[in-house]
This record gives structure tokens, C-alpha cells and sequence, in this order.
């Protein structure tokens, strides 16, 4: 469970649910309106800023096995790039680079290159 909270008030204003075991990593876009999540259930969750989950990225959606992260989600970013890039790394010592700018929030590119977690 993710909590999105205002700092002037101290009040709770969104929270966000869906995974299945701890969150390991949370990021904004550069627009702040959207949230990304990695976990250690394996998945990484886009979210807008009202808690409405808007994909999951794990086996679940994958259309072949390399698609995923096979280990926990240790960390997630938005790319500064005008394209809605999500990159993801794991104990699986794999990076994953996501489009959200298609339908289907497609998997770009599987870099294998970590004998250890990323």
C-alpha cells in the first residue's frame, strides 16, 4: 500500500492499492501526474495522482516471459524525456525500459547485464 500525503496539512490524500507484498520504490513523472511503484511482488504499477491504477507490468501482462521481472523490483524512474519512459531494475538483475505512450504499455528494451540485483 502506497499513501499519498499533503505536506501542508498533514492529511492523507490518495491511497494506492494493488500490490501484493512491500513496495521497494516509488517515483513521479516529470508532470507529477503520474506515480510509478516497483515492488517485491515482482510487479511495477502506474498510477495516476488520485490512486487510480492505470497498469501493471509483471506475468500477469506480459505477452512472453522475458517481458518481466523474475525477482523483487528494486527500483523505479520516469525518464526525463518528453515520451513516458518507465525504467525499472531488480534482483533479477535485469533493466526494463517501459512505454506508457502505448496502448498497451509495451516493453521497449531487456537489458541482462548484472550478475547481481540492480
Amino acid at each position: 500500500t502506497l499513501a499519498l500525503w499533503d505536506l501542508n496539512t498533514g492529511t492523507r490524500r490518495s491511497v494506492f492499492r494493488g500490490h501484493t507484498n512491500d513496495v521497494t520504490s516509488v517515483a513521479f513523472s516529470p508532470c507529477n501526474r503520474q506515480i510509478v511503484s516497483g515492488s517485491r511482488d515482482r510487479s511495477v504499477k502506474v498510477w495516476n495522482t488520485i490512486a487510480d491504477l492505470k497498469a501493471t507490468l509483471d506475468a500477469s501482462t506480459s505477452r512472453n516471459a522475458n517481458d518481466h521481472h523474475t525477482d523483487w523490483v528494486s527500483c523505479v524512474r520516469f525518464s526525463p524525456a518528453t515520451d513516458p519512459i518507465v525504467v525499472s531494475g531488480g534482483h533479477d538483475g535485469k533493466v526494463k525500459v517501459w512505454s506508457l505512450s502505448q496502448a498497451d504499455f509495451g516493453l521497449l528494451h531487456s537489458i541482462d547485464a548484472h550478475d547481481g540485483y540492480v
